[in-house]
């Protein structure tokens, strides 16, 4: 079948990465559609979760293949690694269906990023993320004067990790206003650097953790 391919800028050129991953092995026997990479544990490193389904409704006649799918999560292992969180994620109870697109917000404001799936004739399906641990976040909505009003477009920086300003995510699908970040064990954030869509660029200096930040453009 087919893979969810990785492809890793090399300065110019992109390299087929899907087997030093590990996410050609991982999802090989799966048919994605909508993919988001968010940092679902805070440890600092994103993850990707994939709405899945096969593309042909028929595909059981002649395939040893299921058209309807239950959704995925893979866990980055900060080794330049993913591995299927998906077993024991709650993801594999929920019923096979045709998904289709996704979004992305923390709903209940407690620094996880949660997600809405659509299907094709069925409800809408929102999962919380309830993963533990004491992992720190930042997540920060801008609001911009000279830029666009969302500030879309704009590039944030925080120490070795860098986000951009968007609600384009995924398949047909739009996510909740806001830049997030996973911090791990960093309680405090000593610089975070903004460009934004103007050209204007600010810097916050000492930011404390796990709280919805509103950023005006100067």
């Amino acid at each position: 079948g087919e893979t969810f391919p990785i492809f890793l800028n090399e300065g110019g050129m992109f390299l087929d990465a899907g087997h030093r991953t590990r996410m050609a092995p991982l999802s090989h026997d799966r048919s994605g559609w909508s993919i988001g990479l968010f940092d679902l544990d805070n440890d600092g490193w994103k993850d990707i979760f994939t709405t899945n389904s096969h593309v042909n409704d028929t595909v059981e006649f002649f395939e040893a293949a299921k058209y309807k799918l239950p959704n995925s999560v893979f866990r980055n292992a900060g080794n330049g690694t993913f591995v299927d969180a998906t077993p024991g994620s709650g993801l594999d109870e929920g019923p096979p269906r045709a998904h289709r697109g996704c979004g992305f917000a923390d709903f209940n404001n407690d620094g996880r990023i949660d997600v809405v799936v659509a299907a094709l004739g069925d409800r809408a399906e929102i999962w919380e993320n309830i993963t533990g641990g004491d992992n720190h976040w930042l997540i920060l909505r801008l609001r911009g004067t000279k830029s666009n009003r969302d500030g879309i477009g704009a590039v944030i920086r925080i120490g070795s990790q860098s986000n951009h300003m968007t609600t384009s995510v995924g398949y047909v699908s739009s996510s909740h206003i806001g830049v997030h970040f996973g911090l791990g064990r960093t309680e405090r954030v000593e610089r975070i650097e903004i460009r934004w869509p103007s050209g204007v660029r600010q810097v916050l200096e000492n930011v404390p953790t796990n709280r919805v930040l509103e950023v005006r453009e100067p």
